[in-house]
């Protein structure tokens, strides 16, 4: 699944988009402080095939960040999440 912003982008303004995948009937993305996304700081489902999700900038804090997205089927079945991207948050 390719997906953007790509890794090490920095940021002002927060749009993560990745490609559709076949048969996902959602999506789940997280966003978090650390590579092992042990500190989650936005988690959201993005229903209907979306593939675009837009946080409300209060809930990203300042410094590195990393991003991942997983699918969701027609039987509410996750998948494993792809590979992990980081981006930077800045004033």
């Amino acid at each position: 699944m390719s997906a953007s912003p790509a890794a090490g982008v920095q940021l002002d303004r927060y749009r993560f988009n990745w490609e559709a995948v076949k048969d996902a009937k959602a999506y789940h993305i997280e966003i978090a402080a650390d590579r092992d996304f042990m500190q989650v700081f936005d988690s959201a489902a993005v229903a209907g095939g979306g593939t675009a999700y837009e946080p409300s900038s209060q809930t990203l804090p300042l410094g590195t960040l990393f991003w991942h997205v997983s699918t969701i089927d027609a039987d509410d079945y996750e998948g494993k999440f792809g590979e992990s991207r980081n981006f930077t948050v800045t004033p």
